[in-house]
């Protein structure tokens, strides 16, 4: 009976062969990897002694006593990175929180309320006090303009075009200007804006003064 090549399942039919001293088991000397020349180069003595790959891998390691003794410096640089590769891998997302504390939001609101006083009381002070709207010539009012029309070939529209208001709206807006008070306004205006302290400032825009209403 013909027996197989144990790293094939092709049939031994040559004497061109390895035997496994462990197993008995056959090999064709190229399901090795050897090529004629390398296996015609094998003295009888390799060639009795030789260990298969399946009964090699089977045989108990040998122990660490001809292994190179690392220094101190190599393990502990090798136990961190170790340690940073794993901080990396176990390190949690950070969260995309854009929490803001009530203290900073105070802070904002401090800080542009002192920016809003700073502008407002430089307003107030240059302002100039406005001439009575009872004074003012209704002829030169700016509500009381001439608008000239753009002159079409097509539309012989050569004239200008004069606007004006009804002369009962137009008192009607005089008398509701006239009827604030713009010195006590400002005033008030003044007292709010020259508060020293943000935090009396905040309550009072909380609470502010009572203006007049008008009908």
């Amino acid at each position: 009976m013909n027996k197989k090549c144990s790293g094939c399942p092709n049939v031994l039919k040559n004497i061109a062969l390895l035997n496994c001293s462990k197993r008995r088991d056959k090999y064709h000397y190229s399901c090795l990897n050897f090529n004629r020349e390398d296996y015609l180069e094998l003295s009888k003595s390799i060639k009795d002694s030789w260990i298969c790959p399946l009964c090699r891998s089977k045989e108990p390691k040998g122990d660490n006593n001809n292994t190179p003794v690392r220094t101190h410096a190599t393990l502990t640089q090798e136990s961190d990175e170790c340690f940073s590769q794993n901080n990396i891998t176990l390190r949690s997302k950070k969260s995309n929180c854009n929490c803001v504390s009530s203290e900073h939001i105070r802070d904002i609101i401090r800080e542009e309320l002192q920016n809003l006083v700073f502008c407002n009381k430089t307003i107030l002070e240059l302002s100039p006090s406005p001439q009575p709207l009872s004074v003012v010539d209704p002829a030169h009012h700016p509500l009381n303009f001439s608008l000239p029309f753009r002159s079409y070939s097509k539309l012989d529209h050569n004239n200008n075009i004069k606007l004006k208001f009804h002369e009962a709206d137009y008192d009607n807006i005089i008398k509701e200007l006239n009827s604030t008070d713009w010195e006590k306004n400002l005033k008030l205006e003044l007292a709010f804006w020259n508060s020293d302290d943000i935090d009396d400032l905040i309550d009072l825009a909380m609470d502010p003064p009572t203006l007049p209403v008008y009908s």
